[in-house]
């Protein structure tokens, strides 16, 4: 049977008549009292669900929880282990916490694993009216005998073997079934055969497509490098004239080149006179101001003189200009006159030439 376990918890949802069922045990003997129908003997059925797998079907649903809802019992242990039990919706399956996942109940197995955390079997588990409602009153004297047997111990070899009978049958099933599915891994590993080869063959394919996708790269490169010669092509049929434009360009590059020294000696000019009219500015407050400044009245003075002359140059060549005119006119007037004097010296008549009048 293994080592001794002590149920403390038990808890149920949707079982019989109970909605909602939450019992804590306390250690050593626990009695549950009430009427006849209050539910005494759905604890034990409900234990007997969780440890057996039975009953089969539905017939312990409540009647008033949902079509969806499922029906769940829990069972904890002294040792810290548990096992959960749970139907419905699609749902037939135990719980345990060696178990990541949900472990299926099969027919009306109960799966070994649940088996070596429970450590309970039938013969842990008694109801008040095993088989029927009447108790041994409808039986016959062997019937009886025999029950009188099982609660002397006297057939405990029997229930012993049953129960081995039973370990040794779910192992079998449990053989076959594990059987079957290393069978069918099996037959999936040997459908799977031609992936290696597959595999073969796609590395090779990605190799190929590679040094493909590798020509079609340079393709590229090579068909845009003859565009942009293209291109430059025509710019440069665009900008033929370009050369000789920079020919004349550096022609006046000299020219520019010497404007820009003559910019430079004037801004240097400029410079220096800002800084001999700092410096006479400097000199007012030394004995050398007088001087300086007599000698900057007489430059004075001479910068005035010269823009006198040049005013009077410029009068000058105004008059120049004027007299210029003149004498173009005077003798324009002696070419008039010249003339005159020569129709009037051809005159002869007593009519003026110019009026018509009469000469006396």
């Amino acid at each position: 049977m293994g080592d001794t376990k002590v149920i403390t918890d038990i808890e149920c949802t949707n079982f019989q008549g109970y909605e909602d069922l939450s019992i804590s045990l306390h250690p050593g003997l626990n009695v549950i009292i009430g009427d006849t129908n209050s539910g005494k003997s759905s604890v034990v059925r409900l234990l007997t669900w969780i440890f057996e797998n039975r009953p089969r079907g539905d017939a312990f649903r409540n009647h008033g929880m949902g079509k969806k809802d499922n029906v769940t019992g829990s069972v904890a242990f002294d040792d810290d282990t548990w096992v959960t039990r749970e139907k419905g919706g699609g749902i037939n399956q135990y719980e345990i916490p060696t178990s990541k996942e949900p472990l299926k109940a099969l027919r009306t197995d109960v799966p070994v694993e649940v088996r070596e955390v429970t450590k309970m079997h039938k013969v842990n588990i008694q109801s008040q009216h095993p088989d029927d409602q009447y108790f041994m009153l409808t039986e016959s004297p062997g019937q009886v005998a025999k029950r009188f047997n099982k609660v002397a111990n006297l057939v405990i070899m029997d229930d012993a073997l049953t129960m081995i009978n039973g370990m040794v049958r779910e192992v079998k099933q449990v053989y076959e079934f594990t059987k079957t599915e290393i069978e069918k891994k099996d037959t999936d590993i040997k459908a799977l055969e031609w992936s290696e080869n597959a595999k073969k063959r796609l590395d090779l394919l990605a190799a190929e497509n590679a040094a493909v996708e590798l020509t079609v790269e340079r393709a590229d490169f090579l068909y845009d490098s003859i565009e942009k010669y293209q291109a430059i092509e025509k710019e440069l049929e665009e900008y033929s004239g370009v050369e000789k434009a920079l020919k004349e360009f550096l022609g006046f590059q000299d020219d520019y080149k010497n404007l820009q020294e003559k910019k430079r000696i004037s801004a240097s000019l400029k410079n220096s006179t800002e800084t001999l009219k700092n410096i006479g500015l400097s000199l007012k407050s030394t004995e050398l101001l007088e001087k300086a400044k007599n000698d900057f009245n007489a430059l004075n003075n001479e910068d005035n003189a010269a823009v006198e002359k040049r005013k009077r140059q410029s009068l000058l060549r105004q008059q120049i200009k004027s007299s210029n005119n003149i004498k173009k006119e005077i003798s324009t007037v002696d070419y008039e006159i010249e003339s005159l004097q020569k129709r009037l010296s051809k005159f002869t008549g007593t009519a003026c030439p110019t009026c018509g009048g009469v000469i006396k």
